[in-house]
C-alpha cells in the first residue's frame, strides 16, 4: 500500500513535506522536500533543489535499504492531504525513454562516445533534432566533433543558411558547458 509517511497506525516522525537529509551507501548526499514514500518497497521520491534555474527541482527516489543515514530536519506546517487520483502515465512515452536510454548506452559502448558526447547528446535533443554520424553529432546541419567543445563544430555546408546555423549550434554549445559549470540544464 502507497502511504505518505505517518499515514500509517504507527506514526512515523518523517511525514509528506517533511525535509530530510540522508546519506546512501553510495555516499550521496541528499536534503529535500519528501513527496511521498511506499513502505512496501521502502522507496521515498525527495524532491530538491538542482542548483540550477528558479523555479526547478529534480526528483529522486532512494531505497531506505541502502541508506547509511536519514534525519528529520523540519516537520511540514501541516500534513498534505494524500492525492486522490493519480495522473494516468504514458506507457508509450515510458518505453520511448527506456528504449533512448538503451540506444544511446549501446552507441556510447560501440562507437566509444564519450560520457560528455552523451549529455551534449541529451542536452541538444531535447529542442533540436539531432543525430549520431560515428563519433560526431549532427545537429541542422553542424556537426560537433570530439571532445564536443564550441571549436569542434563545423558547417556541412558553406550556405548562408549553414553559417547562421553554425553560429547558433556553437552558442548552443557554448550555453552547455557554461549551464553545466553553473549546474543546469540546457534550455534553449
Amino acid at each position: 500500500m502507497a502511504a505518505g509517511f505517518g499515514e500509517s497506525d504507527n506514526e512515523s516522525p518523517i511525514r509528506i513535506g517533511s525535509t530530510v537529509y540522508c546519506v546512501t551507501c553510495f555516499d550521496d548526499q541528499i536534503r529535500g522536500e519528501v513527496l511521498c514514500f511506499d513502505e512496501t518497497s521502502k522507496l521515498m521520491a525527495i524532491k530538491y533543489s538542482n542548483g540550477g534555474r528558479k523555479n526547478t527541482c529534480d526528483v529522486t527516489f532512494v531505497n531506505l535499504d541502502f541508506v547509511k543515514q536519514l534525519d528529520v530536519i523540519q516537520q511540514p506546517q501541516q500534513s498534505k492531504p494524500p492525492l486522490k487520483e493519480l495522473p494516468p502515465l504514458s506507457v508509450v512515452k515510458i518505453r520511448k525513454r527506456e528504449e533512448e536510454a538503451i540506444r544511446e548506452r549501446k552507441l556510447r559502448l560501440e562507437k566509444g562516445i564519450s560520457e560528455e558526447g552523451i549529455q551534449i547528446y541529451r542536452a541538444i535533443s531535447k529542442t533540436l533534432k539531432c543525430s549520431w554520424q560515428e563519433k560526431s553529432l549532427l545537429v541542422e546541419g553542424v556537426f560537433i566533433d570530439p571532445p564536443y567543445g564550441v571549436t569542434d563544430c563545423r558547417s556541412t555546408n558553406l550556405r548562408e543558411t549553414s553559417a547562421n546555423s553554425l553560429d547558433y549550434i556553437k552558442k548552443v554549445v557554448g550555453k552547455f558547458y557554461t549551464d553545466q559549470q553553473n549546474g543546469a540544464t540546457l534550455e534553449t
